[in-house]
C-alpha cells in the first residue's frame, strides 16, 4: 500500500441485520471432573470446533494455585518486571470512536504506556481503596437519607381522631 493511501475501511453493515440469536449464539459449556478428561482428545477437539467455549472446573482437576497469580506473588517475585499497559478510551461496548469522538472508526485507539509491576501493584491497591471509599460514601449518604426520613416520619402523630398532628 502505498503510504499516502489512507487505511481500508470495513465493510457496510450486511442487510439484512443479523438477529440477535445471530450475534448472540449460546456458548457451548463444559465441565471437567478428573484429569484424565481435561487432556483427553475429545475436549481438545471439542474446542477446536468450537470458537468460543467455556471449559468449568479446569483449574482444581489440574491443581492448579490460582494464587500463583496474584497481584502480591507476582510483586514478590518480579516487582521491577516491566509490563505494558494499554489505556482506552471509555466508550459503550458496540461502539469505536475516533479519539476526537466524532466519528465511528473501525480500529480500537489505545494508548501505550509501561510501568512496574510493582507501580502497577501500588495503582491497584489506591484504586481498590478509592472504590471502597466511594462505596462507603454511598452507604452513608443513604443511612442519613432514611434517618431524616425517619426523623420526619417521627415527628407526625395520630390523635385518637385518626386526624394527623406535626409537633
Amino acid at each position: 500500500m502505498a503510504e499516502l493511501c489512507p487505511p481500508p475501511s470495513p465493510p457496510d453493515p450486511p442487510y439484512p441485520p443479523a438477529s440477535k440469536e445471530q450475534l448472540l449464539p449460546p456458548t457451548p459449556s463444559v465441565y471437567l471432573e478428573n484429569k484424565k478428561d481435561a487432556f483427553s482428545p475429545q475436549l481438545q477437539e471439542f474446542c477446536l470446533s468450537h470458537p468460543i467455549a467455556v471449559i468449568r472446573g479446569l483449574t482444581s482437576v489440574l491443581k492448579l494455585d490460582l494464587g500463583l497469580f496474584s497481584t502480591k506473588t507476582l510483586v514478590e517475585a518480579n516487582p521491577d518486571h516491566t509490563i505494558e499497559v494499554r489505556t482506552q478510551l471509555m466508550q459503550s461496548s458496540d461502539e469505536n470512536w475516533d479519539p476526537e469522538k466524532r466519528k465511528q472508526v473501525w480500529r480500537c485507539e489505545s494508548h501505550r504506556s509501561h510501568t512496574s509491576i510493582a507501580r502497577y501493584a501500588q495503582y491497584q491497591a489506591s484504586s481498590f481503596q478509592e472504590s471502597l471509599r466511594e462505596e462507603h460514601d454511598k452507604i452513608a449518604v443513604g443511612q442519613a437519607t432514611r434517618e431524616s426520613d425517619s426523623d420526619s416520619n417521627s415527628s407526625v402523630s395520630r390523635s385518637k381522631k385518626g386526624k394527623r398532628t406535626v409537633f
